[in-house]
């Protein structure tokens, strides 16, 4: 695959809580999903929820912060997959140099150009429909 991304990030992790009309739940094995808060480096966008038992593998836990990497794997059915290690828990001094290294915390988009546009164009489309039908 073209274009893999590989980065480090710092992160506060945090329990998922889930909508109000649709709270989270315990997976199979009584776990909790985490919410991942990236506070410094790239982040993949809409990639922050972490199955509780695949939190649990890689050693994060709630209530801590983390310096992880984030790896694009090869992608499935469900689009571009990312794999994350834990590579340190991160302190204040810690998180102050990692903070000056990596930069500020960045969201980044899974769509490429086309992708965007073509979700753009269909975005358009869809709101023409909406009015006309009004």
């Amino acid at each position: 695959m073209k274009n893999q991304i590989s980065n480090q990030t710092v992160v506060s992790v945090g329990l998922f809580q889930g909508t109000k009309d649709k709270p989270a739940q315990p997976n199979k094995n009584g776990l909790i999903p985490l919410y991942l808060t990236p506070v410094s480096g790239k982040f993949p966008e809409g990639r922050q929820v972490m199955d509780g038992s695949v939190a649990e593998r890689a050693g994060i836990e709630p209530g801590k912060m983390y310096l992880i990497n984030v790896d694009e794997v090869d992608s499935n059915e469900y689009g571009r997959q990312f794999q994350i290690t834990k590579l340190s828990v991160i302190g204040g001094i810690e998180f102050a140099l990692a903070a000056k290294n990596l930069g500020a915390a960045q969201l980044f988009s899974l769509e490429t150009a086309d992708e965007k546009e073509a979700r753009k164009k269909a975005e358009e489309l869809a709101k023409q429909i909406a009015e006309t039908a009004e």
